[in-house]
């Protein structure tokens, strides 16, 4: 288990979100942030974050650029994505 991590149904639009999904069969995220992290990221040529990429890169990605820029992290979106040996998830709303 890799710990416990934040739900939440509308996370807050200054954190760093995964939203999770299904996309024909394979689990995926989505990284969402806020504007000037993903300029800045655009700026120092940074990989792009945008659309789906594996839920494994999603949260390696997410985990990283919380801890960079010391902003929350938090999952979203559909939670039966989620394996139980990650972790517990803790839903906020």
């Amino acid at each position: 288990m890799i710990g416990d991590f934040r739900y939440e149904t509308r996370p807050s639009q200054d954190c760093i979100a995964i939203r999770m999904l299904w996309e024909e069969g394979e689990r995926y995220g989505v990284l969402e942030m806020p504007h000037e992290i993903h300029d800045d990221m655009v700026a120092d040529d940074w990989p792009a974050s945008d659309g789906p990429m594996s839920i494994n890169s999603a949260l390696a990605y997410g985990l990283f650029l919380s801890l960079q820029s010391g902003r929350a992290l938090r999952l979203t979106g559909d939670v039966t994505v989620w394996k139980d040996q990650w972790g517990h998830i803790l839903k906020r709303n």
